[in-house]
């Protein structure tokens, strides 16, 4: 039984440190081996930017305006704002923010209960379409209502939250001159002010470094959804219970197509400071990346898509098994600290660990101060809220009316 626990031990271990830190070394190494240069050209092809929004109001009128002052040629861009049942005033600021004038004008290819209107603020500004969905259907369903309407030939999608840098939308697109790229992402910089936002900042950092190199040596396994592109062609529906941005990567891998990151492509978020929203958005995010990977099994395969297959098993399996792992690893050391000072010592800095991310989070949900909970509630936070995932995919639990994370402007 020892001999067994002990095994168990040092697997999970292995695993929990590959899955956290291994894998980006690994990445690290083999980048200096295999690298494709990017293709790089100034092309400018139309491109319609889809924002889904649920009670934005606070924030739409920034989103349209930082959208509008984007360094790209305004009459090849159309900016899509597709409203899902929004009970506050969204609606109203965008038909201001734009000189729309809302109406019942239903637009051919929209479902019964959809209706949109255009329009242009200035002469030669960007032209701007509002759809609005009279019934309650969720981020993907918003999606793919916008996309019945774009007449892009790259479509980029972007969160109502996300502000992106005036050569975010330029950077990106040139990455389609290669005709093997079929989706683009940006990069994430998370604005901080300290608190569980502060472990979010560093977790994006790490992923984002990951995407980075999966990306220089073949393809990403995930698009950032703050704001990322795609290939018109390559954008099927969207299935409504499926994590939207990690859809679209492995759907252009699957086809043949890569999935790329853009580092000069940069948006902007604020942190979440709320750990008890914070550990919502992780459960809603694994359950539905769950449910993309399930889409795209066969990726896995290292006999058919080789080096990509291991990327997608350790980018995002591994990370979704992490609560098994950590499980095993608790339950071996306790059983061998019986026998071993060293891992009673071991036993004593693990549970030493978790009650001081137990405790920041409980005293940042309670104090609702800023500045307390950091990187180790963070960690245990998401530990948490994958098991809460696997509880709620395993149960059939679904999030196609998505609450979007609450962020402020940055």
């Amino acid at each position: 039984m020892s001999a067994v626990m002990l095994s168990l031990f040092w697997v999970s271990l292995a695993a929990i440190v590959y899955a956290q830190f291994g894998y980006l070394a690994l990445l690290a190494a083999l980048s200096r081996i295999v690298r494709r240069p990017p293709r790089r050209d100034s092309i400018r092809p139309f491109v319609s930017l889809i924002i889904p929004v649920h009670n934005g109001d606070s924030l739409i009128r920034s989103k349209i305006d930082n959208l509008r002052a984007l360094d790209y040629p305004p009459d090849r861009i159309e900016i899509i704002v597709v409203d899902d049942c929004s009970t506050d005033a969204t609606p109203a600021r965008i038909a201001s923010a734009c000189s729309l004038r809302l109406s019942n004008h239903v637009v051919a290819g929209l479902c019964p209960g959809q209706v949109a209107t255009e329009g242009r603020p200035y002469a030669e500004d960007v032209a701007i379409r509002l759809v609005c969905l009279h019934n309650r259907s969720g981020k993907a369903a918003a999606l793919n209502a916008g996309l019945k309407i774009a007449a892009g030939e790259i479509i980029g999608f972007t969160d109502v939250a996300a502000t992106l840098a005036p050569d975010a939308l330029a950077a990106a697109v040139e990455r389609f001159a290669d005709p093997e790229v079929g989706c683009v992402s940006s990069e994430d910089e998370v604005a901080s002010r300290g608190g569980i936002g502060a472990g979010e900042g560093f977790y994006a950092r790490m992923d984002t470094f990951a995407r980075r190199f999966e990306s220089a040596i073949c393809s990403a396994t995930g698009m950032n959804g703050s704001f990322y592109l795609v290939r018109r062609e390559l954008c099927p529906p969207f299935p409504l219970d499926a994590a939207t941005d990690m859809f679209s990567a492995l759907y252009c891998v699957s086809r043949g197509f890569r999935a790329v990151v853009q580092q000069t492509s940069k948006a902007r978020l604020a942190a979440q400071t709320h750990a008890g929203r914070e550990f919502e958005r992780k459960v809603r995010t694994m359950v539905t990346g769950l449910r993309a990977l399930r889409c795209f099994v066969g990726l896995l395969n290292p006999f058919r898509h080789g080096i990509y297959s291991l990327f997608l098993a350790s980018h995002k399996l591994m990370r979704y098994l992490i609560p098994l792992f950590v499980f095993t690893a608790l339950v071996s050391t306790a059983y061998l600290s019986f026998s071993s000072a060293a891992l009673r010592w071991l036993l004593c800095i693990e549970a030493a660990a978790l009650c001081i991310g137990l405790a920041q989070i409980a005293i940042q949900a309670l104090t609702a101060r800023r500045g307390i909970a950091g990187t180790p509630a963070f960690f245990c936070a998401a530990i948490a809220a994958a098991a809460a995932g696997w509880y709620r995919y395993l149960t059939g639990e679904r999030y196609e009316a998505w609450q979007p994370t609450e962020r402020s402007a940055v």
